[in-house]
């Protein structure tokens, strides 16, 4: 059905309002979006921004499936600090940014089993792993959070196992966690 309806946006050039709580309905047939929560926007913008660029925590966590990894953390003297020894260097784009209280926040596709430039390594636990055919759900354990990663259909780990992760820094994310809103 939803691209039925795309096509006939598509066909007709009309401005449509679709109202839905269905991210995915949202992600793929809209221009802009207006992610509201308790009848106030969030944000307003493309579906890319939205996703790639969440102005709070609750468009982050709304968007994506999984949803973006939102774990509390402390920053200060330039490192993100995720707790049972996992420190992180803040990236550039998150220097000089900071709150009381700090939520870090990465996509499950921002982290690898593969250094890539840009990346941080942090050591992981594996906790549990979903195949899911086409890939692989992996939630791993890093810095005392649950985060899940989403891995390749070959994935060969099992719950205990220690390894390494890389996260990619380009796709980090600070919150305030007072407010939710992004740094």
């Amino acid at each position: 059905m939803r691209s039925e309806i795309k096509k006939l946006h598509q066909r007709l050039g009309a401005t449509i309002i679709y109202v839905t709580h269905d991210q995915v309905e949202a992600m793929t047939l809209a221009d802009r979006i207006a992610v509201l929560s308790a009848g106030k926007v969030m944000q307003y913008a493309s579906p890319s921004e939205i996703y790639n660029q969440p102005a709070a925590t609750f468009v982050a966590g709304f968007t994506g499936s999984p949803p973006m990894n939102l774990v509390p953390c402390t920053v200060q003297g330039g490192q993100i600090d995720l707790g049972a020894g996992a420190v992180l260097p803040v990236p550039a784009q998150l220097q000089g940014k900071s709150a009381a209280q700090t939520t870090f926040g990465i996509r499950p596709e921002n982290i690898s089993l593969h250094s890539s430039d840009g990346s941080m390594s942090a050591a992981a636990k594996v906790v549990i792993t979903e195949p899911l055919g086409a890939e692989t759900l992996v939630t791993f354990l890093i810095g005392g959070h649950e985060m899940v990663a989403r891995c390749p259909a070959s994935f060969a780990g099992k719950a205990g196992d220690a390894m390494t992760v890389h996260l990619a820094q380009e796709h980090m994310h600070l919150f305030d966690a007072a407010t939710g809103v992004h740094m």
